[in-house]
This record gives structure tokens, C-alpha cells and sequence, in this order.
């Protein structure tokens, strides 16, 4: 009716979609062969902001990330805005890469699942986020002049009959005309086993390895700081996977004091340690989430302890695919990351070795790019005074056994001793190690012991 009166533009240009024919057949065949239907029922498009029709809301007081709602349909569609800047979000000054405050992939996470809680009206102590097929296409720059001129943030939210929602998020710097990261959410019960069909109690142990990630790591090999800077230690750092534990934070003000504080999916510094701890895995390397095929969120209590593991699946070279794994004080998953792809997007500044946890990873892959079927495997451990003191004594029945190969030949494997270390390599073809202790070396010996790269004003090797 609206088109033979020649009111259709006027009404879309009010926010009124009409429905096709073919959609409005379409619905109504599937309407009449749905039991238990209510009495009365409206099947519509968008049709604006009118006087007469609204819909109760949660209150938008509990959301930092939703602060105007542009459009809104219960249980199918929502549109929302919120306006970032330095001062309003002071996390925005400890996520700084080379000079540009990064919008977190934890505070994506947030916003996106704060928007699917006020479309479903879902009561957040009772369900958590399921997100799939979560893709980074560009990164949210916020800039400084954000304090003074306006930064849009704008979720939108969509729903099918099922439950499933599609999530995208876009921001004023680019006109709203770019999707900087897309996302599929459900809302499931909270109750929901994160670890079904994990096995990884073997690869847990409880000694925290002896080094400082403060000195070594931050502002280093990482470049988060200030709130972010909440890996206490590691268990276990390797090229391939690491452990670690996260530190405590009961005092942390995430959001101005004018903002609603608090965080739906609970302490975002313990959840982004848990995911840039991975760098430490590729030192010589700066990595960016770009895409993550599911994240069973959990709710992070800031009094709790919380440990991660990460395993690598794949190297395609500049782009690297983890696992990750977040567990309570009883090693229980409390949240898991599947199938996460890192990006090379650059190298640290003046990378320092300057300790032998990061240097192990740091050899074993730089040989992997010039000697990848070697499958170079290196770790250096410290060594207790049990082991100081220990008689190495060799298998001669090993030595002796007709089938020979990488895991059993001791031309495949290489132990080297230097004081308190411990340097072990093994690969698939023969392998040799030494480990020494040196106080000092010009620019000349390293060149010649290391090679050039080492010292070309990338990497800076330390005693």
C-alpha cells in the first residue's frame, strides 16, 4: 500500500523497512505451521522509533559499552553507540603499540558480549558467551585527540530464530563503513564444562622458573604495560607452548569514575595476560590476534589466581595458530581459546636476551627458518644441586638398540652444562650444543660466534 501511495522513500528515510512479498509469503507459511503461537502477532521489518510501540531494556547503567541504543528489537536486533577516549578508558594508555592506543581484543570481547546480553535480555549471573569465528579485520585505533573530539564505538547485533547472534563492530574513524572485527555468539548456560575431552594435567606443574617477566618481558618483548602487566611468572616457556601464572588485581579502576565500572566477563588484565604470555614462545617477533575460531568464555574473578596454557598447532610463519587454556587454583578450564591465529606485524625495538628462558625459544625457531627439517627442539633449564652433582651415566643398552632413530639415537640428541644451566637439543637430524657463561664480548665476538643478525641493532645478546 505504502509503494502505490508513493510514501515507500518517505517511510525509509523514517527507519520503516517493508517486507517483500516473497518475505511476507514466505513467514506467514511458516507461521501457520508453528503450534502454540500467541493469540495476537505482528510480523514487521524495522519500523523506527515510534511513540506508540517500546520494549522494556535492561538497565543500560550496568554497561560500560553501551551507552546510547540506535536501534533496538528485542531478541533480534540492536544497534548501539558509546563514545571512547583516553580519559573516559585509561586502559587505552597501557595498550600502546608504536605510539597508537589499540582498542584490546578482551574489551572487543566485552562490548560484543555486553551487546548480546541486552538483545536476549538475558540475566548475566546465569549465562556466558560462546563466540565463533571471531575475526580482527582492523585494528581499532583510538586517538589522543579523542579527548577532545568525538570517537564513536558502535555494536550492532543480530539474531536469528535460533539463538544464534551475529556481532560486528565499526567506529566513526572509519565512517562507520568498515566491520573492524565480526564475531557469532550464543548465550549459554554458565554452567557449561569448558575442558570436555582436555587432557593436559601432564604438561601442569606447580615450580614457577626462577626470572622476572617485569625486567625481561614488559616493555621488552611486550608492549603492554600498567593495567596489563599481569603475568607473575611462567612454568614452562618453550617455542612451541608455555605455561604461566597470573597475578591477582582487587583495586584496578578500568573505566572513569563517571562510567559504570566492572566488567561483564569479569577482570579483562588477567584474560589479555593470558593471551599476549604467548609472545614470550616468539621473542624476536611482535604478534597480533587477527582471528579465533571459539572462545568458551568464563567469568575471571580479579581475587582469584588463574593460570594459562598455550600450545602451538601450526606455524605458517607470520602466522602462528594457538590453543589456549585459562584454569581456576585447582586446574580446572575455566575458559578456552580454540584455534587462535597470531600475526607477525613487526619486531620489538632493541630486543634484549637477557635471559635464558627467552633464549631457547628465540634459537629454535630462528633455526627453523633457515633448517626446518632438523625439527629443532632446544631448552634451557636450571639446574638444582641434586643435578649439579649428579653422574651422567649413558644407557649402553639404548646405544644398542637395532632400531635406531630420533628419539632413541644420541646422534639426534645434545646435552651441554654450564654452572646453574641445563641446554638440551634434540632434532631429526645430528645435532650438536655447547653452553658457556660469558662476562663480556665485543660487538666483534658475538658476530662471529652468533652472526651478524644478531647484532645488527635488532637483538642486543646480554650476560
Amino acid at each position: 500500500m505504502g509503494q502505490r501511495l508513493g510514501y515507500l522513500d518517505s517511510l525509509v528515510k523514517q527507519g520503516i523497512s517493508p517486507l517483500s512479498i516473497d518475505d511476507g509469503v514466505h513467514e506467514f507459511l511458516r507461521l501457520v505451521d508453528t503450534p502454540e503461537l500467541p493469540t495476537c502477532l505482528i510480523v514487521s521489518g524495522r519500523f523506527g522509533n515510534l511513540p506508540t510501540i517500546g520494549f522494556d531494556r535492561l538497565p543500560l547503567k550496568r554497561f560500560r559499552f553501551i551507552d546510547s541504543i540506535m536501534l533496538y528489537y528485542p531478541d533480534t536486533e540492536l544497534i548501539a553507540d558509546c563514545q571512547l577516549s583516553p580519559k573516559l578508558d585509561p586502559y587505552l594508555d597501557d595498550h600502546m603499540l608504536n605510539g597508537e592506543r589499540l582498542f584490546p581484543a578482551v574489551m572487543v570481547l566485552e562490548a560484543m558480549a555486553e551487546a548480546a546480553v541486552v538483545l536476549m535480555q538475558k540475566d548475566v549471573k546465569v549465562v556466558n558467551p560462546l563466540f565463533r569465528n571471531v575475526v580482527f579485520h582492523k585494528a581499532i585505533v583510538v586517538p589522543e585527540s579523542a579527548d577532545t573530539e568525538t570517537f564513536t564505538l558502535r555494536l550492532t547485533a543480530l539474531a536469528d530464530t535460533n539463538g544464534n547472534i551475529s556481532l560486528a563492530i565499526c567506529c566513526s574513524t572509519t565512517n562507520f563503513q568498515i566491520n573492524h572485527v565480526e564475531a557469532h555468539c550464543t548465550l549459554q548456560n554458565n554452567t557449561s564444562t569448558k575442558g570436555d575431552g582436555l587432557d593436559v594435567q601432564h604438561l601442569l606443574t606447580d615450580k614457577i622458573q626462577p626470572f622476572d617477566p617485569d625486567r625481561t618481558l614488559y616493555q621488552n618483548v611486550f608492549f603492554q604495560s600498567g593495567r596489563f602487566k599481569r603475568i607473575y611468572g611462567y612454568y614452562m616457556i618453550e617455542a612451541r607452548r608455555c605455561s604461566g601464572q597470573l597475578s591477582l588485581d582487587s583495586a584496578t579502576q578500568w573505566f572513569s569514575q563517571y562510567l559504570p565500572q566492572g566488567c561483564l566477563l569479569g577482570d579483562p588484565g588477567a584474560r589479555d595476560a593470558a593471551l599476549h604470555a604467548i609472545q614470550a614462545c616468539i621473542p624476536h617477533k611482535i604478534v597480533i590476534p587477527v582471528a579465533v575460531e571459539e572462545i568458551n568464555v568464563g567469568a575471571l574473578d580479579p581475587l582469584q589466581p588463574y593460570r594459562m596454557l598455550a600450545t602451538e598447532i601450526v606455524d605458517h610463519g607470520n602466522e602462528l595458530i594457538y590453543d589456549l587454556i585459562i584454569f581456576d587454583q585447582d586446574n580446572q578450564p575455566i575458559e578456552h581459546w580454540r584455534r587462535i591465529t597470531l600475526r607477525v606485524v613487526g619486531e620489538p625495538t632493541n630486543l634484549r636476551l637477557n635471559s635464558p628462558f627467552i633464549m631457547a625459544p628465540f634459537f629454535e625457531r630462528q633455526v627453523a627458518v633457515s633448517m626446518p627439517q632438523a625439527e629443532l627442539k632446544v631448552l634451557i633449564t636450571p639446574m638444582g644441586n641434586e643435578q649439579k652433582n649428579r653422574i651422567v651415566i649413558v644407557d649402553q643398552d639404548r646405544l644398542s638398540n637395532r632400531k635406531l632413530g630420533p628419539s632413541t639415537d644420541p646422534r639426534f640428541q645434545s646435552t651441554a652444562y654450564s654452572k646453574d644451566w641445563k641446554l638440551t637439543v634434540n632434532g631429526s637430524i645430528q645435532v650438536g650444543c655447547s653452553l658457556q657463561c660469558v662476562l663480556h664480548k665485543c660487538v666483534g665476538d658475538w658476530e662471529s660466534m652468533l652472526g651478524k643478525e644478531a647484532t645488527d641493532g635488532r637483538v642486543r645478546p646480554q650476560t
